[in-house]
């Protein structure tokens, strides 16, 4: 079913939580649910049908995907997906989600070590300056201690 479908069962049966795989989201809708704001949007339905204890119980799988219009063919590492997964660790933190994420990654151990890499390096960012990246960036520019290289497409702050 549709985020919406599983959001009002866990809401209608007692001690019931959805598990979010959010590249399946991405991959049945044919690419969509790949933003910063679409992430949100999946975010404010948990916390609409299942209040703040939905945020704080979050059971998250995630890899990367690859899709065709009939939906998942195949998990994905993250960086050889089209999965935005440093979008997505950007909302989890906006709605200071709490709970367990599973990677379903072929290689499980290094996206679950790409993801805690990236949420910790967000996590300082939002604790010392909220959610601006771009002026996160400038200020470490600053300090000298931001100096942007290219990895696997994205870019990193050396420290």
């Amino acid at each position: 079913g549709s985020v919406s479908e599983l959001l009002k069962v866990s809401q209608e049966a007692e001690m019931v939580m959805p598990c979010i795989d959010f590249a399946h989201i991405h991959a049945r809708t044919g690419g969509a649910y790949n933003s910063y704001e679409e992430f949100k949007e999946i975010l404010s339905g948990v916390e609409k049908y299942l209040g703040r204890e939905g945020l704080n119980s979050m059971h998250i799988h995630m890899a990367g995907i690859n899709y065709t219009e009939k939906g998942e063919r195949n998990h994905l590492n993250l960086k050889d997906s089209d999965l935005r997964y440093e979008e997505l660790i950007r909302a989890w933190h906006e709605y200071k989600i709490r709970g367990v994420v599973i990677s379903e990654s072929p290689n499980i151990e290094k996206d679950a070590l790409l993801l805690q890499k990236e949420y910790e390096s967000q996590k300082k960012m939002f604790e010392e300056y909220g959610q601006d990246l771009p002026e996160y960036r400038k200020i470490q520019k600053e300090k000298g201690r931001y100096a942007p290289y290219r990895t696997g497409g994205k870019f990193r702050t050396k420290r």
